[in-house]
Order: structure tokens, then sequence, then C-alpha cells
């Protein structure tokens, strides 16, 4: 059997490229040979000690986090998801963002929100350029979290890859929920 994380980047280019005919068989196979030259994955290290310290700093607050916003580039949505980070959170309730989904065609933006929600997972599109996409998170967010006393605030945590826009998404927030009073 190959090792898992071979078989889940298979997986991953085989619902890419389903339905695209010979095209995609060939480049299934080119793809298969370039995994195999990889060799064994489980003897690649490429995990920088900063990352270990942000899993390790996450798996110590998470207990205080009531909801988790994972900022992801809809242009990749897949390879823009950290597994490490998946297998932390998997309990915890989530709301993910695909940001950027202005430069994806509607198409494009209806197959990512109807597969991820297929998966059970809460999903909102945004441009964290535009105001008006970023303030329908706000009532999903409210939704997720309910809070048990109005007086206790709610504690979010975002993350994400390097430039998915998780800083501009953050200041966009912001700015949508002074606007609505809900902070």
């Amino acid at each position: 059997a190959p090792p898992p994380r071979r078989h889940h980047l298979l997986q991953a280019f085989r619902s890419i490229s389903k339905g695209a005919g010979e095209a995609a068989v060939s480049d299934e196979c080119r793809f298969q040979s370039l995994l195999d030259e990889l060799g064994d994955d489980s003897q690649l290290n490429w995990f920088p000690g900063h990352m270990a310290k942000a899993l390790r700093l996450l798996r110590e607050r998470l207990k205080s986090i009531q909801v988790i916003i994972e900022i992801r580039d809809a242009r990749v949505p897949l390879s823009s998801a950290n597994p490490e980070i998946e297998a932390i959170i998997k309990d915890k309730r989530r709301l993910l963002i695909f940001n950027k989904s202005d430069l994806l065609s509607p198409s494009q933006r209806t197959q990512v929100r109807t597969w991820h929600e297929s998966q059970g997972h809460q999903v909102a599109l945004t441009n964290a350029k535009d105001p008006r996409t970023v303030r329908k998170v706000v009532p999903l967010l409210q939704k997720i979290v309910k809070p048990k006393f109005k007086a206790v605030p709610s504690v979010a945590m975002v993350l994400g890859f390097p430039n998915v826009g998780k800083s501009s998404f953050i200041n966009a927030l912001r700015q949508a929920s002074s606007k609505s009073g809900k902070g």
C-alpha cells in the first residue's frame, strides 16, 4: 500500500482531474511517476523549528479557544491545508475561510464550497479586500460560537499558511465588526 501522504495526494489529484478523460489518465501516470521518483516521503523532513513551536503553542492554547478560523487560499483549497493542524483541531468548532475567492470562477467557488461542506465543514468564501464578503462572516461566527454568558468574550484563533491573507482578513473582520457593533 502507498504511504498515507502519497495516497492522499493521489486521491486529491484524481478528484481534481475527474472527468477530464484521457488527458487526466496521462497526467495521473506522470504524477504517479513523480511520486515514485521522490521515494518514501516518510524520510523527508521539511518541518522547520518555528512551525514545530507554533504547533506546540497551538496545542497548549487550544483549551481556551472557542472557535478556530482557518484561512486557506481559495485557489488551492486542499494544498493550503496543513494535515498536522488538521489532526490537532479536528474536535474544535471551526470556520473554514477560503480567501481570494474573487480569483475563482463562479463554478469553482461552488465546487470548493460544496466539497468542503460535504466533509462537514462550515465554509465562507471571502476576498479580504472586499469588506462586503468579510461582513458575511460575522453572523456565521456568532452562530458557531454561541457564548454561554454575554459578559464572557469568545476567543477565536486564526491560523493558516503564510500568504493566504490572515492579516488582511483579521483587519477586514475588525472593521466589519466595529461597523456592525458586534465584536
